[in-house]
């Protein structure tokens, strides 16, 4: 953005300037100018009633994520401009501020990595602030096994109540294009429908993911997980049967796979759209029972779907799965473009 050209109102959707021309080779642009295109596709069948999670993270450095399409140009806007009484209005209502600050611990191995979620906890009577406004949250180590990686989220959602930590488990297959999860005592999986040849010929999505509940008696990859590799193939039947050894296809994605209709959606579009641009990636969370839309249309407080205090437990651990299972499709992605970076790279960062 030129000297000239006046910055937009704090309110303002920046996303409603005027279309700018794509270059490939040309540097992204500022957060505060995002292009102008239509929505991809794939994210055209997402919930009308829901959060928007913007992740700028990658596989290899810091970063955050945000509640709203907007909330990450408000934030850059609040960075560049300072702070006034509007400003701290919208920080009070959680709006235009990091849900969660993202740290990669560059001096582990891709293959043991440790990641760090510190979440956002308001102070009273204090202004936000990026470096002391933040808890841990959530820590996760990576253990790559024949077959299949596991991932180890370690949750502390309330600082002086450890009473309430709990755990849960990411398995990733090595070649069925699933990840499963158990959550309160109910099967979830992640299954990645960028691998079919439909994504390839689209050219409209990086990757996407779609978020299905599992039934009861489905099998899941978490069956029988005891925490320990030994025998683990032989118990658990997704390993054992035919249908997920290893000469099933992985670019096929079977009905199979799905237990409940899909309620999120998760991808980075392509450089030829808004975020895509920017290379953010999108999670779109449905309001399932219109519970919290329910709550902004029936009262006169400030509620929406952009604060970050709007999001329960369970959002905010299906963000943290998110983001893990976007970082490993970044080192895929980048392998395949033979662009992976070797080594630790400095983290620009110091851990609280």
């Amino acid at each position: 953005m030129s000297s000239e050209e006046p910055l937009p109102l704090y309110t303002q959707n920046p996303s409603d300037s005027s279309s700018v021309e794509i270059e490939n080779e040309s540097p992204p642009p500022s957060y505060l100018e995002p292009p102008i295109s239509d929505v991809p596709i794939f994210f055209q069948k997402a919930p009308s009633n829901g959060w928007s999670i913007i992740f700028n993270t990658r596989y290899y450095r810091d970063g955050c994520i945000f509640v709203g399409k907007d909330s990450i140009f408000k934030y850059e806007y609040y960075r560049r401009n300072g702070i006034d009484d509007e400003i701290k209005q919208l920080h009070m209502q959680g709006i235009g501020i990091p849900l969660f600050k993202v740290e990669v611990d560059t001096k582990t191995s891709f293959d043991s990595k440790l990641v760090l979620f510190k979440v956002y906890t308001p102070k009273p009577h204090t202004s936000f602030n990026i470096e002391t406004n933040y808890h841990n949250f959530c820590n996760v180590r990576k253990a790559k096994n024949a077959g299949f990686t596991s991932f180890i989220f370690n949750f502390t959602p309330h600082v002086y109540r450890r009473s309430e930590d709990f755990q849960v488990v990411l398995l990733s297959h090595s070649r069925i294009p699933i990840h499963d999860y158990v959550y309160n005592d109910k099967k979830y999986r992640w299954i990645d429908e960028s691998v079919m040849p439909f994504f390839n010929n689209l050219n409209q999505v990086r990757y996407g993911f779609k978020h299905t509940k599992l039934l009861p008696d489905q099998e899941s990859l978490c069956d029988n997980w005891n925490g320990r590799y030994e025998n683990f193939f032989l118990k658990n039947k997704c390993f054992a049967s035919f249908f997920f050894k290893s000469n099933n296809h992985s670019s096929i994605v079977k009905e199979e796979y799905y237990g409940t209709e899909p309620t999120e959606i998760f991808g980075q579009a392509a450089s030829s759209f808004k975020l895509g641009k920017l290379g953010l990636a999108e999670l779109r969370i449905d309001d399932t029972s219109n519970e919290y839309f329910d709550y902004i249309t029936n009262t006169n407080s400030y509620a929406t779907y952009d604060s970050i205090s709007s999001l329960n437990q369970e959002a905010l651990v299906k963000i943290c799965i998110a983001t893990i299972i976007k970082m490993e499709k970044d080192i895929i992605i980048d392998i395949s473009r033979k662009q992976v970076i070797k080594g630790p790279v400095a983290s620009s960062s110091k851990r609280k």
